[in-house]
Formats: structure tokens, sequence, C-alpha cells
């Protein structure tokens, strides 16, 4: 006889997993399975590679083409999932945040480039002597995200994007009102932010992309936050073109 398990047995033991499971268990869980199905994916990326080597005319195929792009797809997600689980764990240590702006701007001038988009990078002079406790790794994640968020505005091939100059601003200088805070901007002209998406724009799981899995800014703003710093953004107009502004706030330390 065929045995079913009720709703409330399902219930219950769904509840005494998640009680005998703390957060870093969790994220823990996350990682190292994120981690081991990264390892079959790339097992599987060799694979493609070596038989696009030996059969060149592969590549002109229409499905070859899209399982590339699912399989790269697959890696973005696994990325995201990564960071989910690993956005508590922090290693703090003083940063010369001139310094390592200037790197992070130098490393997607060449991205800025080939897609056409003025990349302006202005650090304030008063910078070379300014560090913040931060960890590294993490705070140029939560500006990649940012950064790559307003590339993917500017290319979304409307008549607008195509026909104006595009520009994105990596800024930084001292809060005017509060000399002990760093703010950093990241600005673009694309289309701009509707004002209905705004009050949940860093809620988890939401997201108005059509590949997007709404954990971008979740994990951008948590991670701000664990900095003892905040994120906001606005949406302004200026003539006929409209300017995104993310700003984020964060402490600085004496050295």
């Amino acid at each position: 006889m065929k045995t079913s398990v009720s709703s409330f047995e399902k219930t219950a033991r769904e509840n005494s997993i998640s009680e005998s499971f703390s957060e870093t268990d969790y994220q823990n869980c996350i990682s190292t399975l994120s981690h081991e199905v990264k390892n079959q994916l790339t097992l599987m990326d060799s694979s493609m590679q070596l038989l696009s080597k030996k059969y060149p005319e592969i590549a002109e195929s229409p499905l070859w083409q899209q399982i590339c792009q699912d399989l790269h797809e697959t890696f973005r997600v696994l990325k995201t999932a990564c960071s989910f689980a690993t956005s508590k764990s922090l290693y703090q240590e003083p940063i010369h945040i001139k310094s390592f702006l200037t790197n992070i701007a130098r490393s997607f001038s060449s991205m800025m480039h080939e897609k056409g988009i003025y990349f302006d990078a202005a650090f304030d002079d008063c910078l070379s002597s300014v560090f913040i406790s931060a960890d590294a790794t993490k705070l140029k994640e939560v500006l990649t995200n940012l950064i790559l968020n307003a590339v993917d505005a500017l290319c979304l091939n409307t008549p607008d994007s195509l026909s104006k100059n595009r520009c994105i601003s990596l800024l930084a200088g001292l809060d005017s009102q509060n000399l002990s805070c760093l703010n950093i901007h990241v600005k673009d002209n694309g289309p701009g932010i509707p004002d209905e998406y705004l009050p949940t724009l860093f809620d988890p799981f939401v997201t108005h992309k059509a590949n997007g899995n709404g954990l971008g800014l979740f994990i951008v703003k948590d991670i701000i936050n664990q900095h003892s710093g905040s994120i906001s953004v606005q949406t302004s107009s200026s003539g006929n073109d409209t300017y995104t502004d993310f700003r984020i706030q964060l402490p600085l330390i004496q050295v």
C-alpha cells in the first residue's frame, strides 16, 4: 500500500529542519552546493572549448551559441548564490580609498571603451590621505554590481539610448555635512528608475530585469550595512537627460 506524507507531517519536518539549521549552516550549505555545481560546470565548459577547437564550424550553430549563453548565465547565478551565502563574512582592513577606487576605474576602462560609454572617474584631492575600514573584496563586489547595472541600463538598445552620449560616473569625496564620512557615487544618464520601483529596489527577489534574480541590490545593501554605511538612490532630470545616482556613505578611520 502506497503511503503519503500528510501536509501536517511535512510542515512539522520542515520546521524541525529549520530550527536545527542556523543562518550560518544555511550559508555554508549554499556555498558548498554552489562550489560543487560550479566545478561540474567548469568541466563542461572545458569540454566545450575543446570541441570548439576541434570543430570550429560548431561555433556558427545557433544551438551551440544558446548553450554557451545558458552556461554563462548559470555561472552568473551561481556567483550570485555564493555572494549571498558569504555576504555576512567580512575581513575588514584599512583601505586607502583613492587607490582602491582608481584600480576599480582602471579595470572598467576597456569595457567602457568597447561599449562606447564615456566613463568619468573623479576623486577629490583630499582623499589622498583618507582610509576606511572595509572588506576590499566585498566593497569591490558592491561597486562592480552598481557599475554593471548602469552599463545594462545604458545598453537597452532603445532609440533614445542609441542616439545620446552615454555616460557613467564614479565619483568620491568627503560628505560636506559630515567630514568623517566618505561619499561614493555611481551615476549614469540612462532611462532612470521609475518612482514605483524605488520602495522595493533593495528588497530580495524583487527584479524588473528579464534575466534578473532580485538578489544583486539586496546583497549590495547588506554589505554596505555591515560596513556601518548606507546606500540610497535618486533619479533626477535635467533637460532631455535623466540621471540615476546611487550614493554610498561610509565612515572614515584614523590610521
